[in-house]
């Protein structure tokens, strides 16, 4: 399920000369700055296509899906890709059905909700517990119903994808068409948010973890409210009943500012959606692609739960197989005008779901090399960018590759204007990418960005300037405790003696022993003639002192108890480990070039930092099995630990094409990490 769902017949723009399909450059710059400067943008969602207009800022590409019975959960448990019954109320996770040969035949986000969840329910204020009102014992069963969110063109398909293998089991699944979308994204969305949202879970005020969908009231309306889940950036997707449409967003317009929030068309949703690296059915994969192939089997697939549909070809592909393709990112190094105007055109087509088939051809050797299924431009890399499956050998993030687009035929009709055909034959260069290609600035690095800047303000004397932005922080965070007491020093220093003793309030509000905002409110109560107020505070200040200084003495023995203890534990893990390698060289001398005894030994020694004792075994399992990632990212950190930086990237460019090659996630990711560490 892609949070960014798009209705690729929305709107259809004939202009190619922009920089990028549909959107100006202008509205580009307005989308960053709200997107990355504590900005968010304001989706509205509707059910049915057919009545949106050019103008209704609507993505409207989730279908919901009711999945009730008895059953529900040993069925889904049994048919799904996922571990369906680790969900706990109110959670969810991506999740697939695929056929015996690992071929998807739909993929979705799946949540656990209570039982009395439908449409109706959202017309209706929940309670305490989340629900709304009785249900039939036959959907009560486990205290769960779960609710499906999969794009709108795969709604027939993930419903009958499922319940193809039906056969006496009590489980009901159907679409529930009176129950609509709204979308919100960007670093301000969760305060925004959390200033209207009110959770009938006492537990739990705002959804904070990935999946989660919490019911309660927005703006008065009833909703549940989910945060998207495996996306680099804020995003919270709204489920309301169509009824209610209306009054939420105009609850929501009433409220929001202005200067902060910007309405997107379908089309900006496309290219979010390919920035966030999100592959869409139709588009990117069909039902003839294996899950593997398009990455989301790393989010939608637990390789720890009993058996379901396809587990072993999925098994066998995680431990032994290597994919002929796989999905990847391409970013395009256009550097003259054709270049641009032709990848232009052809994101133009992408943005209205009509992209041909381009083969991507290798310059030098003329082969097939990968196929493009999306396109478009990306404001926030400043490039056309897009995916391709490509073959094995060409996928290792951030290899260069001259390639030849070959495009195939396309659609057209009257209306259209192209300029010119269709690039048969482009030569271009391109850089391969792991997705995604755009990782939000997170909120705590923008607050603490703004914190920073207002010290630095103060520092030289620019008060309105320092005030202004710790504002800000604020407004973000309230509970910043370090950003209200400079403000606070800054108000009292320009004689707002109240305002900064209402910044001192609020921190004692939060934590009663801040002995600095005592401090403060003593001198401000003094300046304003308040003695008494200021005579307490004071003594209070001094009562906090003694107290942290009593407190710290403890802790200091405290933490020679626990420096004590973790001597201990290294004693015991040096024994542990000196021990293996005793019984690893005795093993190893009737086989000595076993990969697993080996590793085993590497892996002993290292953890005794005798990493140049590591590096024979290691290049002893790397001969072996040549596909051994974790032993490329071992030997890399044994080089690097023992000074040799060169060796260590080498190794690690290794790894890494390896890495890539089988899908494993982590130590690719390490890797490129280390390496770009090691370049800089």
């Amino acid at each position: 399920m892609s949070p960014y769902g798009t209705d690729t017949n929305i709107h259809k723009d004939t202009n190619i000369e922009k920089t990028g399909p549909q959107t100006s450059p202008e509205t580009f710059s307005q989308l960053e700055e709200a997107r990355e400067n504590l900005g968010y943008v304001f989706f509205e969602g509707a059910v049915d296509s057919s009545a949106i207009s050019a103008t209704d800022n609507s993505p409207a590409g989730l279908a919901v899906i009711h999945c009730t019975g008895n059953d529900a959960t040993d069925f889904l448990q049994n048919r799904l890709t996922n571990d369906v019954s680790a969900l706990k109320e109110h959670t969810g996770q991506l999740n697939a059905a695929v056929d015996r040969y690992g071929k998807i035949q739909s993929v979705f986000a799946l949540f656990a909700l209570n039982p009395d969840f439908n449409a109706a329910s959202l017309t209706q204020s929940h309670n305490q517990t989340g629900q709304t009102g009785q249900t039939d014992q036959a959907q009560k069963a486990d205290g769960k119903s779960f609710c499906i969110l999969v794009n709108k063109t795969e709604k027939n398909a993930c419903i009958e994808g499922i319940l193809k293998y039906r056969i006496t089991e009590a489980v009901e699944i159907e679409p529930l068409d009176d129950v609509c979308t709204l979308m919100i994204l960007g670093n301000q969305s969760k305060a925004f948010l959390d200033a209207k949202f009110t959770s009938s879970m006492p537990a739990k005020k705002m959804a904070e973890n990935d999946f989660d969908a919490l019911p309660g009231l927005l703006a008065g309306v009833p909703v549940i409210l989910i945060q998207a889940g495996y996306v680099q950036e804020p995003v919270y997707l709204i489920l309301l009943n169509k009824a209610q449409k209306a009054n939420l967003q105009a609850g929501l317009k009433a409220q929001e500012n202005q200067e902060n929030s910007v309405a997107l068309r379908a089309d900006d949703c496309e290219r979010f959606r390919i920035e966030a690296g999100i592959p869409l059915f139709g588009i990117d994969y069909t039902h003839n692609t294996m899950l593997p192939e398009t990455g989301l089997h790393h989010h939608a697939v637990s390789y720890t739960k009993g058996c379901y549909l396809g587990q072993e070809t999925l098994a066998k592909v995680k431990t032994y197989g290597t994919l002929q393709k796989a999905l990847m990112g391409v970013c395009f190094q256009a550097e003259t005008d054709s270049h641009r105007a032709q990848l232009s055109q052809l994101a133009m087509l992408s943005s209205q779901s009509r992209l041909p088939a381009i083969k991507l051809i290798n310059q030098t050797s003329s082969k097939k090399i990968g196929q493009l299924t999306s396109l478009t431009y990306s404001t926030a890399r400043k490039a056309f960018i897009g995916f391709a499956y490509l073959i094995k050998s060409m996928r290792t993030p951030n290899q260069s590759l001259s390639v030849i687009l070959e495009a195939g035929d396309f659609e057209t009709n009257e209306q259209e204007q192209l300029s010119t055909s269709l690039p048969v034959n482009l030569p271009i260069n391109l850089v391969v990418e792991a997705l995604p290609f755009y990782k939000a600035t997170t909120l705590e690095n923008q607050v603490e960005r703004l914190l920073q800047a207002g010290l630095t303000a103060f520092a030289d004397g620019y008060d309105a300037s320092a005030i202004e932005t710790l504002q800000q922080v604020i407004d973000i965070e309230p509970t910043h405790l370090e950003a209200r007491e400079a403000l606070g020093v800054i108000l009292g220093r320009n004689a707002r003696y109240e305002e900064a003793i209402a910044q001192m309030k609020q921190i004692l509000d939060n934590d009663p022993d801040y002995a600095m905002a005592h401090t403060n409110l003593s001198v401000f109560y003094m300046k304003i003639g308040n003695i008494e107020a200021a005579e307490e505070e004071k003594a209070k200040a001094t009562m906090v002192s003694f107290r942290k200084h009593a407190k710290q003495s403890g802790l200091i023995a405290d933490a020679e108890k626990q420096r004590e203890q973790a001597a201990l534990e290294k004693e015991k893990k040096k024994k542990a480990a000196e021990e293996k390698i005793v019984l690893f060289i005795e093993a190893l001398k009737h086989s000595p070039d076993d990969a697993l005894g080996n590793f085993g030994l590497a892996s002993a020694y290292i953890e005794l930092e005798q990493y140049s004792n590591a590096i024979d075994p290691l290049k002893k399992v790397i001969a072996a099995q040549p596909r051994h990632s974790v032993a490329h990212l071992s030997l890399g950190k044994a080089f690097e630990a023992l000074g040799n930086a060169d060796e260590a990237t080498v190794i690690y460019q290794k790894g890494i094409t390896v890495a890539a090659d089988k899908g494993d996630l982590m130590p690719l990711k390490e890797m490129e990490n280390r390496l770009a560490a090691l370049q800089k």
